[in-house]
């Protein structure tokens, strides 16, 4: 095994309540075999678990399971792998008196990040990892504990450590120790929330609107970005959404627990802890959502934005083709009169006229063939079938787009029911042939965004009213 995960961090408390720290090795952990009069906190490596073919994580995880006797449904890939969740249990002796309350939950937390500065012009790539938090407490009714804490963060580690060392904590029941553990907890989601915030306040801040957006000129909006961004958002949101419901089992397993003890004024204190947890993990949800929803309104506006510069450049492009149309009016005006008097001259150009003064050059004489007939004979053939030919081929040209057309109606040649009859089959039948039923509803179906509920609303709706 490497020496990464052989290194254990212990926090012990000591005469006076106080706490100090010491390092050791993981096998004088998991080779003790007296069960400890005080309480610590235990700071292990246990690495993750990548696939079901890492044979290495799996027998680190397996030595883990043994040697501190846990239940194996904690390191299971399942378990690994799911965004969070809590179990508790007891064990009693022969006369049913409560000999080790042990509980268990894991959470995650994703920081999503960009490369280099928030503010900066230039997009950097982003970047995140996932905080994987694992605990396991056994706690004892001398009000002795020993809490096992697998791949904490940094700095998680050195706030807990911080409040430990300079306080007297004493674990009066269980969801003391699970209260502790979600006050230094907090800062990992809201850290999530603000960093999701700073990647969406970028767009915010530097959105594709140009005032002198031509159509060499286009903005390049970074809608690839802005998925990403939202994949990140939703994480963060299910991460809560999670944290909130683990909360939920705590707070039910501490009622259930002080059912089984005499109530007194500390116990309350721990209810109004785990109350206070609540209300910030709802506002760090409820403050996720909204960060969806502005998220949601920036690939809108992106998105519009985008279509009004097409709009901008299709006016642009139908000024210019306005400005040659003009052009070409004038063109086709002085062809216009340029052509009877082009047409004539060439008539009168061919070989059945010819324009000879006599020999003695006093008088001139004009003179036209006497076939000239021959050329109407071929001109007038062909410019009627050329006309024909023309005409067949504009009427079936036009038949066929007017065929595939979803906009074209046919004039009315009957009552308006009819028509409307007529229409509706015209419109029905071409876009089946567009669009299958089956492909067009799949479109749908995978366009359609989940419908995220709040988990305060979700809680409201099912209270009684």
């Amino acid at each position: 095994m490497s020496t990464a995960y052989e290194k254990v961090e212990v926090l012990e408390q000591g005469v006076g309540r106080s706490w100090r720290e010491r390092y050791c090795e993981l096998s004088q952990v998991l080779g003790s075999s007296t069960e400890p009069s005080t309480s610590s906190f235990v700071f292990i490596n246990a690495g993750e678990l990548k696939d079901d073919q890492d044979e290495e994580a799996k027998a680190r995880h397996s030595r883990l399971r043994a040697g501190l006797n846990m239940p194996r449904e904690f390191w299971t890939k399942m378990a690994l792998d799911a965004s969070g969740f809590f179990r508790a249990t007891e064990h009693h002796n022969d006369e049913e008196e409560l000999q080790v309350h042990e509980s268990w939950l894991r959470l995650q937390a994703k920081q999503a990040h960009r490369d280099g500065p928030p503010d900066a012009e230039q997009l950097g790539e982003i970047k995140y990892h996932w905080d994987r938090l694992g605990f396991f407490i056994r706690w004892r009714p001398n009000r002795s504990f020993t809490a096992y804490c697998f791949d904490l963060p940094d700095e998680l580690k050195r706030t807990l450590r911080t409040t430990l060392t300079t306080s007297n904590f004493t674990a009066q029941l269980p969801a003391s120790i699970w209260s502790l553990i979600l006050e230094h907890a907090m800062p990992l989601f809201d850290a999530q929330v603000w960093k999701c915030r700073h990647l969406i306040r970028w767009h915010e801040k530097h959105r594709p609107i140009a005032e002198d957006a031509t159509a060499a000129k286009r903005p390049k909006p970074e809608y690839e970005d802005l998925h990403e961004i939202a994949r990140h958002a939703i994480h963060s949101s299910e991460m809560l959404q999670t944290a909130l419901h683990v909360l939920d089992a705590i707070e039910k397993e501490h009622s259930m627990f002080l059912g089984l003890v005499p109530q007194q004024g500390h116990h309350r204190e721990i209810t109004r802890s785990l109350s206070y947890h609540r209300t910030m993990l709802q506002g760090f949800e409820g403050r996720s959502r909204a960060l969806e929803t502005r998220l949601a309104n920036e690939m809108q506006l992106t998105f519009h934005l985008n279509s009004q510069f097409d709009s901008l450049a299709t006016g642009q492009i139908a000024q210019s083709s306005s400005e040659d149309s003009a052009a070409m009016r004038t063109i086709s005006f002085l062809g216009l009169i340029f052509l009877p008097g082009t047409f004539i001259s060439a008539i009168f150009s061919m070989s059945f006229f010819n324009f000879e003064p006599p020999n003695n050059a006093t008088t001139q004489e004009w003179r036209m063939s006497s076939k000239f007939w021959i050329f109407w004979v071929f001109c007038v053939p062909i410019t009627a079938a050329t006309i024909l030919l023309w005409t067949w081929w504009h009427n079936r040209t036009t038949q066929r787009l007017r065929n595939t057309s979803t906009f074209y109606i046919p004039e009315a040649k009957s009552d308006g029911k009819e028509q409307a009859r007529l229409s509706l089959k015209l419109l029905t039948s071409r876009r089946a042939l567009a669009q299958p039923k089956d492909v067009e509803k799949g479109m749908f179906d995978q366009a359609k965004r989940p419908e995220w509920t709040s988990y305060a609303s979700s809680r409201s709706s099912q209270s009684p009213s």
